[in-house]
């Protein structure tokens, strides 16, 4: 692994999102060498809507970047610092974030689908409407964090920590949870009522027995 983000590309992506997407365009073979932007600086800088598509983000610092519809999808953000970035309407499918700072992140309607997050930190961000079906939130922690209308379909939240998680009008249909954090647990605001529980179709939720061999 390079010990440093490629400068060329940095340099390119400092030229602003339309030089570096118009290269990822022309260019269509970085797409089996990915962009090397490892532990690249990127704090606070402007991003929205640049195609990161594949590339390795592995420890950069993004904190506070704007990621406002970014293509992100299969990158490789494993241990990055995302704290208070914004990720609104972004798209993360496959993305790898493992380890990844994800504190006061605004992920509103996000797409996660499919995702690796296990062991990222979660704690104030806003998921909002994001779409976490088939993601992995192993070990992570979801702690307080806002899930209101999220899709959580074949999502994995085995050892996830969900402490005080809004789950409301939240989508479970196979989902897999501790045997010990009960569906009907998740959120006091979430399962006030029967009906609620019922329009979720709790029922399918797949709860793990943390016994089993």
């Amino acid at each position: 692994m390079n010990l440093m983000a490629n400068q060329k590309q940095l340099d390119l992506l400092a030229s602003g999102k339309t030089p570096w997407n118009n290269w990822r365009r022309a260019y269509p073979d970085v797409q089996a060498v990915e962009p090397d932007l490892h532990v690249a600086d990127l704090h606070g800088v402007d991003l929205h809507d640049v195609d990161f598509h594949s590339a390795d983000l592995t420890e950069a610092n993004l904190q506070g970047a704007d990621l406002r519809g970014a293509n992100l999808r299969e990158a490789d953000l494993r241990n990055a610092n995302l704290q208070s970035a914004n990720l609104t309407d972004a798209y993360l499918q496959e993305a790898h974030l493992r380890w990844a700072d994800l504190r006061g992140a605004n992920l509103c309607n996000t797409n996660l689908m499919g995702a690796e997050l296990s062991k990222a930190d979660l704690r104030g961000a806003d998921l909002h409407g994001a779409i976490l079906n088939r993601a992995t939130f192993a070990e992570a922690n979801l702690s307080l964090v806002d899930l209101s209308g999220t899709d959580l379909s074949k999502a994995r939240l085995r050892g996830a920590n969900l402490q005080g998680t809004i789950l409301d009008r939240a989508v479970f249909v196979e989902t897999e949870v501790e045997v010990n954090v009960s569906p009907d647990k998740l959120s006091r605001k979430s399962h006030s009522k029967r009906q609620v529980a019922k329009e979720r179709k709790l029922e399918s939720v797949i709860v793990l027995d943390n016994h089993a061999a």
